[in-house]
């Protein structure tokens, strides 16, 4: 019987590892076949357990002996008894006519006395002690597993604007685990930046088996060429007024609808900690920018910021140029890993007029 759960255990788990292998699927992608349909499946298990004996320690408490305990108690003793103690007592009344004997009766309370006295009280106490014995036990042993729900993914990777690839091919791996489908490059591709969104076009779901259909769409966009000049911008003159900011880019022109612009106002105080009135990234294809020939020149007004006008007050600014894809996941991130973690930055400190 034992031998039938060892072998059933490793039938199970043995499938479970097939299973596990066959998440992951490779699709080739080109300008020529910029579509591919594949389908992937996931299932979820949960193990099984069975309480199985073993030989254990137990223990027990047991009498070892019996022991005389001791203490002191009070009691209290009375003598006697509360009552009324009457007498007859004389009076002597005079008057004009002479002097007589008169008694009368007088009567008084007599309480009892009490006193406190100790006393010795014993009883027998039980000394126990613990004996340990071998006993048998359960505990609960995986023994295999059960299939909980399985997850079926139809999976189409489309290429949007497939021409750029230039007759390159991309091989796409991907790895299905239950209700998701993630994306990764296996080989290099250093000519343009590849971003990816997954968009899950159905999903039906009964609870123990659950229907996917998801399309990967990967866009590939600015070239390595165009990239890489951002490696040779620049932020010049950066200004700071009362009521906003400018500042001059170089170089970077055609890429102005991928930029990201980092901003850093803080207010000097010579006290305290500096203040900050802003921190956070704007979109630089959202700003007032005017082309000047290889330049642009950004203005930025405070009111945008939310930053009341600045007071005549040391100021510290800083600003920085990355590129940004905030709702893309990027798949060449080691071909483009120099160019996506380059910044442009400029800083100031000054005292507003």
């Amino acid at each position: 019987m034992m031998m039938l759960r060892v072998l059933l255990a490793v039938l199970v788990f043995g499938y479970s590892a097939a299973l596990q292998a066959a998440q992951v699927s490779q699709v080739e992608v080109s300008s020529l076949s910029p579509a591919q349909m594949v389908q992937m499946m996931d299932q979820r298990y949960e193990p099984i357990y069975e309480d199985q004996p073993y030989v254990g320690t137990c223990n027990r408490e047991v009498l070892d002996h019996m022991e005389a305990v001791c203490s002191t108690v009070s009691d209290t003793v009375c003598h006697g008894v509360d009552r009324q103690v009457c007498e007859t007592v004389s009076d002597q009344v005079c008057n004009s006519q002479g002097c007589v004997t008169v008694p009368r009766r007088v009567c008084h309370q007599e309480q009892r006395v009490c006193e406190v006295v100790p006393r010795r009280v014993c009883h027998d106490r039980a000394v126990m002690r613990t004996e340990f014995y071998s006993c048998t036990k359960y505990r609960s042993v995986v023994v295999g597993q059960r299939l909980v729900k399985t997850f079926e993914h139809l999976v189409e990777v489309l290429v949007d604007r497939p021409e750029l690839l230039q007759g390159q091919k991309l091989n796409i791996s991907l790895l299905a685990r239950e209700s998701s489908v993630a994306p990764t490059l296996v080989s290099s591709f250093s000519s343009n930046l590849l971003t990816v969104e997954s968009i899950k076009v159905s999903d039906q779901d009964s609870g123990v088996h659950e229907m996917i259909n998801t399309r990967i769409l990967v866009h590939v966009d600015a070239s390595t060429e165009l990239l890489s000049k951002i490696l040779s911008g620049s932020i010049q003159d950066l200004q700071l007024s009362k009521s906003g900011i400018s500042m001059k880019i170089n170089g970077v022109n055609e890429l102005s609808q991928s930029l990201s612009l980092g901003l850093k106002l803080t207010q000097h105080r010579a006290i305290i900690n500096d203040k900050t009135l802003f921190n956070d990234s704007l979109s630089l294809s959202g700003l007032s920018v005017v082309t000047e020939g290889a330049s642009m020149r950004v203005s930025i007004p405070l009111s945008q910021l939310n930053v009341e006008q600045l007071k005549s007050k040391k100021h510290n600014l800083s600003a920085s140029i990355s590129l940004k894809y905030p709702n893309l996941a990027v798949l060449n991130t080691n071909d483009m890993a120099t160019i996506l973690n380059k910044r442009l930055e400029s800083a100031l400190s000054n005292i507003i007029p």
